[in-house]
């Protein structure tokens, strides 16, 4: 669907408020004053100035010379501004990566205007691919830190899209949280967004919600829901959540160790071609853990792991192969 698809309404990009204060020229050379000076709220000021015609002539090469200077040190509205500039090519030579780039910086301070805006650029296909699940993430994010007009776009795209859209938009809420790019660095955050994706049956979700609650990264350990969140995937028979299962039970993560039901689970695991659950079964075979000792078979699957670009398996097949697996 292209952006100008009138079937599917354009969102304008939020712009942020000017002060409404009139500026008189006292005041402004003061202000021109602190603003060379590096001060970081006047080159705001001095920028919306300069946008508005309040005080001084409107220019808007000027407005964009403060806004970037304001946006280099960091003032995230400032940040958000420059991205609009640049998206509509006022007063900077038009750029859409460049104005991405400003409105990423911004959400990594929580601006709302900057989160709303990034979701227009996903919605409407201006800068990047049309991608309605990172479009409704954005959106959401946006609403929930306090954006005025995030909740009719919210509402709009409920009515747009497809569920697993909503589903996929919540897991990549989830990983940006995790990886800290776009969004301050939140494990807390991140395990609340997987768990809004796995209650809705992504496999995905469970299982990388699994993994952060048994690791305990930056969240308490939790071994009985991130049993519960493997057990989901693999009834689902997810090859990842069956491995998940196998670790539990060999390692007794809030289970009773149990090298049979460890078995079992890799071995479903790795009839799916699993390259961990391939590994972890070589090796039981190879030191006769749990099975009986069988290095044939321990050097197949570990070598079929080793193809999968698992380089630990190819040492413990080489290990196997000389006995000392």
């Amino acid at each position: 669907m292209s952006p100008a698809d009138i079937s599917k309404p354009e969102v304008s990009p939020e712009t942020s408020q000017s002060s409404s204060a009139s500026q008189k020229k006292p005041e402004i050379t003061e202000l021109r004053a602190k603003a060379e000076s590096g001060d970081i709220g006047a080159q705001l000021a001095l920028a919306n100035a300069y946008d508005t015609g309040d005080g001084v002539s409107q220019s808007d090469e000027l407005a964009a010379k403060w806004y970037h200077k304001a946006a280099e040190q960091g003032n995230s509205e400032a940040q958000n501004i420059l991205g609009n500039l640049y998206r509509a090519g006022r007063g900077v030579e038009r750029d859409k990566s460049l104005a991405l780039k400003w409105y990423r910086k911004a959400t990594l301070q929580r601006n709302s205007r900057a989160m709303f805006n990034l979701a227009t650029a996903y919605y409407n296909g201006d800068g990047v691919a049309i991608d309605d699940s990172k479009a409704f993430a954005w959106f959401t994010l946006a609403l929930e830190s306090g954006s005025k007009n995030a909740d009719e776009a919210v509402k709009r795209m409920k009515s747009e899209i497809a569920p697993w859209r909503i589903t996929e938009a919540f897991k990549y809420v989830a990983s940006i949280y995790e990886n800290g790019v776009e969004l301050p660095r939140d494990l807390n955050e991140a395990v609340q967004w997987y768990r809004r994706a796995a209650a809705r049956g992504d496999r995905d979700a469970q299982i990388s919600l699994a993994i952060v609650l048994l690791n305990g990264q930056g969240v308490p350990q939790d071994f009985t829901e991130a049993r519960k969140w493997c057990e989901a995937a693999a009834k689902q028979n997810d090859s990842a959540g069956e491995y998940c299962l196998g670790v539990i039970h060999e390692k007794g993560l809030g289970v009773a160790p149990s090298l049979r039901d460890a078995l079992k689970w890799y071995r479903l695991a790795a009839g799916w071609g699993h390259p961990r659950a391939m590994q972890a079964l070589g090796n039981m075979y190879a030191s006769g853990t749990g099975v009986k000792r069988d290095r044939p078979q321990a050097f197949v699957l570990l070598i079929r792991s080793a193809a999968t670009g698992n380089e630990q398996a190819l040492q413990d097949a080489c290990k196997a192969q000389t006995g000392n697996g």
